[in-house]
């Protein structure tokens, strides 16, 4: 099954309570407090951890499923 960056999208936002432009925006502006917004306090807090940490950020991004992701983003 071929990797579909809107799929994912739309599915992230589903879960996170946003719009899939919402997101969208949020993530093209570097916002991510409107996404934050409609989460737990401790899910926004586990995802503040790894952006605010650089080796917890770098051991996501080496993850297959992250360098597909940017694959398709860098398209």
């Amino acid at each position: 099954m071929a990797f579909n960056l809107n799929n994912m999208l739309g599915k992230a936002a589903s879960k996170l309570g946003v719009s899939t432009d919402d997101l969208k925006s949020g993530i093209d502006s570097g916002n991510l407090q409107s996404i934050f917004k409609n989460m737990s306090p401790e899910d926004s807090a586990k995802i503040q951890e790894v952006i605010n940490n650089p080796e917890a950020a770098k051991h996501i991004l080496a993850t297959p499923e992250a360098q597909e992701l940017l694959k398709q983003i860098k398209k």
